[in-house]
């Protein structure tokens, strides 16, 4: 803190051995301990003399007293300072996941008793600005009183601070509204008759709890992979609406034309917070057949909301596998190729269903492409009853890509 106070009438003081400053200069005059007497010199020659007071605590408070003399006389200046410490034992009482319950215990008011506390409290982020930097007459519109806050905290920007006026008499505070699994700062003052005290150096610091979801997963979309088989892609919550860890998701699904409760596929989730797209296939369904399909993401303390409803059908028929390419003949400037597709059947594999002939068309043609060394891929349909080709007049001792 700062004692300070202007004699009248020193035009004619010396300034030698000043510090100097962009509109004034300074002079430790005296140090002892935490106390240092400095002089001041301004540019329009005034000169102000300080006591400053390092680290000031209740034993600062006395009677200050200022003697002034000269040739003609002296005078002298009474004035108390009463130091106001800030509340002690800041601790947690309780803490929700959106509340939290804070108490202190009441400071040296300074003989004088304590009118009012106020609590000011903020969301933690790494980004966050220090308290220090923090003033109340520059910053009124980072400040929300927090009767407000509830209202309004979703439109402010981050890291706003809420304040909080209680009556002297009240030691504890229940802050609402508050965001689950986030870190909150929070400060106390105190004020009596006198003024305001000051905050405490190292805010509290809390962690609130988890809470289940309170969004569902985005974008989802289903896409048809084949006669048995849907893929279901989905996004993550939002982010202010994961309330904790995303563990993994709860896909679920059932057909439209049956009265039956979804059935469930439960996928984890890795251990990032990423919002890459998802991606899950759903198998062992019928063919031609529509689904509704429904997404729940869930955490440790539970499954959130199911997202809309969105319908999706499997293909009436699989497109066929790929054939299988084998050289039968190579000479020195022609190669016959040979193919074949291997047989479906009903049969399952793992628990996935394994296309039968009837899931696929009859094949009605083949596509085969080439490209010499030089040259650009060339196309040929070959009829459904061929299953070889014979490639002539080719370059001997080159090397030709061929698939189909």
């Amino acid at each position: 803190m700062i004692l300070d106070f202007v004699p009248i009438n020193n035009n004619n003081d010396n300034n030698d051995n000043y510090s100097s400053k962009s509109n004034s200069a300074s002079k430790i005059l005296h140090s002892v301990n935490r106390y240092n007497l400095i002089r001041r010199l301004q540019n329009d020659h005034h000169v102000s003399n300080i006591i400053r007071i390092d680290q000031v605590d209740r034993r600062d408070s006395s009677l200050f007293t200022c003697d002034a003399s000269n040739p003609y006389g002296k005078d002298e200046y009474n004035f108390q300072l009463i130091v106001q410490e800030p509340p002690e034992n800041l601790h947690v009482l309780e803490i929700e996941s959106r509340n939290a319950v804070i108490a202190w215990s009441q400071p040296y008011s300074g003989n004088s008793p304590i009118v009012a506390y106020h609590v000011e409290y903020r969301l933690w982020m790494d980004s966050s600005t220090s308290w220090s930097n923090v003033h109340h007459t520059s910053n009124q519109s980072t400040i929300v009183e927090h009767n407000t806050a509830a209202m309004i905290s979703k439109s402010l920007p981050p890291g706003t601070i809420y304040r909080k006026t209680l009556p002297g008499t009240e030691t504890s505070i229940n802050l609402r509204s508050l965001q689950p699994m986030s870190t909150y700062e929070i400060r106390v003052q105190a004020e009596n008759q006198i003024g305001f005290g000051s905050f405490q150096l190292t805010p509290l610091k809390i962690m609130t709890k988890e809470e289940a979801p309170s969004g569902p997963p985005l974008n989802i979309r289903v896409f048809p992979a084949s006669a048995h088989t849907l893929q279901i892609s989905f996004q993550p919550p939002r982010l202010e609406n994961q309330n904790g860890q995303i563990l993994g998701y709860y896909v679920g699904y059932k057909a439209v034309d049956l009265d039956e409760h979804f059935m469930f596929k439960k996928i984890l989730e890795d251990n990032n917070r990423s919002i890459q797209m998802k991606e899950i296939n759903i198998t062992d369904l019928r063919r031609a057949t529509k689904y509704v399909i429904i997404v729940q993401a869930f955490n440790r303390i539970g499954p959130g909301p199911q997202s809309e409803e969105i319908v999706g059908e499997t293909l009436i028929n699989d497109s066929p596998r790929a054939p299988v390419l084998t050289s039968i003949n190579v000479g020195y400037n022609s190669v016959e190729l040979n193919w074949s597709i291997e047989t479906m059947d009903d049969s399952f594999d793992g628990g996935l269903h394994v296309s039968s002939k009837l899931d696929v068309p009859e094949i009605t043609g083949y596509y085969l492409y080439s490209k010499s060394p030089q040259g650009e891929w060339e196309e040929r349909h070959i009829n459904s009853e061929e299953n070889s080709f014979k490639y002539n007049n080719l370059l001997c001792g080159n090397q030709y890509q061929v698939n189909i």
